[in-house]
């Protein structure tokens, strides 16, 4: 779904008994390797590409997982969000195996979602309108705000009431960070009269990626961030490839058929694999795919179209409300040969296009070349299992894709057999 907002109703989907295994087949059933538990029968409705395996590594004390990151020293750092609760949030240090439980680095978090490592060698975490880094090589590491709190830096001028209020991070090839900053409405439906959409105007505009860059005496001072591209309704996950290419999935707008009932709902408007350049303009709200004009805004169609023509089309249409919330490049000597440098994505909706892990084949600028293999697919909903939830992806040291599943609350690895 469009909305991470409406990924409110997924919380009802969670189930007190996670299933002890996950099981999943290519050419013929396979089994998966699990910390415990005894396996339960083949459920064909989950699969995965022929020559890997899926191993659940950790499916309790996680919370909502959002993201996880790999540590020097073995040991994993898991990002729970703790809902859409204010306040509920976590940064966990996660062992891959063994009893231990995970420890709490951080509490109390805003609704985080974002979680990177810097060029700095700290890690930044991205709550709602804040971000903060931390040491990640110390076993009790200090809060240092970067954007609001403590920081000189204000806040994101984000409202919490607005309708995304996640905030993505990534960081580019020259130190600076990009920081999303979602829309506060589906479509800026409420403004469609008057030709114009005022909260995408100005430099507080919603539905941006801003640029933050530091100060250079040492204590890394984030400075006023500028708008480094808009028309983006929400930016959930960012990546830069080597070659310097920034890519961005945009969570599409939800309810077309509402401004226009000829429209499917089902099968429109596609969500979007977007390369984020300085100064562009992506279309949101006056146009959906690719530069089509969106119902509300075609009274000023005159006006409409010019904003239409002018935006920048996006490098790839994805599945409508997939809701693509993670993203990573299978970089490494140990990424399995078909899949090295190839551009990983996570789909987290609820309908029939979500659920699953798709990797996208590139070119030597990490543009998607041709169509995606479906890595994991058919996370449907069991009597034991919520339909699959995948968000954040990263390699690992191995080269294996580890991922978290914020609807089970599971940390799961993909592997080459």
């Amino acid at each position: 779904m469009g909305s991470e907002t409406c990924q409110k109703a997924d919380e009802t989907l969670k189930r007190t008994n996670i299933l002890g295994a996950l099981i999943i087949f290519g050419l013929s059933f396979l089994a998966v390797d699990l910390a415990s538990a005894t396996a339960p029968k083949p459920d064909p409705t989950i699969t995965v590409a022929t020559g890997f395996k899926v191993s659940v590594l950790r499916k309790t004390g996680l919370g909502v997982p959002r993201a996880v990151l790999e540590k020097g020293d073995g040991s994993l750092l898991v990002l729970d969000m703790g809902g859409w609760t204010k306040n509920q949030g976590r940064v966990l240090r996660v062992f891959r195996t063994g009893p231990t439980p995970p420890i709490v680095l951080f509490s109390k978090l805003d609704r985080p979602h974002g979680l990177v490592f810097g060029p700095d060698g700290q890690v930044y975490v991205g709550e709602a309108g804040k971000v903060f880094r931390f040491d990640p090589t110390v076993d009790a590491p200090k809060r240092v705000d970067v954007i609001g709190g403590t920081a000189p830096q204000k806040a994101l001028p984000l409202h919490t009431e607005h309708l995304h209020p996640l905030t993505a991070l990534a960081f580019l090839k020259d130190g600076s960070m990009l920081v999303n900053f979602g829309s506060n409405t589906n479509n800026c439906e409420n403004e469609a009269k008057t030709k114009r959409c005022r909260a995408s105007e100005g430099a507080d505009a919603v539905a941006t990626v801003r640029r933050y860059t530091f100060s250079t005496d040492g204590k890394r001072t984030a400075q006023p961030g500028t708008i480094f591209s808009s028309g983006l309704r929400n930016s959930m996950a960012m990546v830069q490839h080597s070659s310097g290419t920034m890519l961005q999935v945009e969570n599409s707008r939800d309810a077309i058929d509402e401004a226009d009932p000829k429209l499917s709902d089902e099968r429109l408007p596609h969500d979007e694999l977007n390369e984020l350049v300085v100064g562009r303009f992506y279309g949101w709200p006056f146009c959906y795919d690719n530069r089509v004009i969106s119902p509300e805004f075609r009274l000023a169609k005159t006006t409409t179209a010019k904003k239409c023509a002018s935006s920048q089309a996006p490098l790839a249409l994805l599945p409508a409300h997939s809701a693509p919330l993670g993203m990573t490049y299978w970089t490494g000597t140990k990424a399995p040969t078909k899949f090295a440098g190839s551009l990983v994505i996570t789909y987290h909706g609820y309908r029939d296009t979500g659920h699953r892990v798709v990797s996208f084949p590139v070119d030597a600028q990490g543009r998607p070349n041709g169509p995606s293999t479906e890595l994991i697919g058919g996370w449907a909903e069991t009597d034991d299992l919520a339909p699959g939830g995948p968000v954040g992806v990263t390699v690992s040291s191995s080269g294996s894709l580890l991922m978290v599943d914020d609807r089970n609350g599971m940390l799961l690895e993909l592997t080459a057999r």
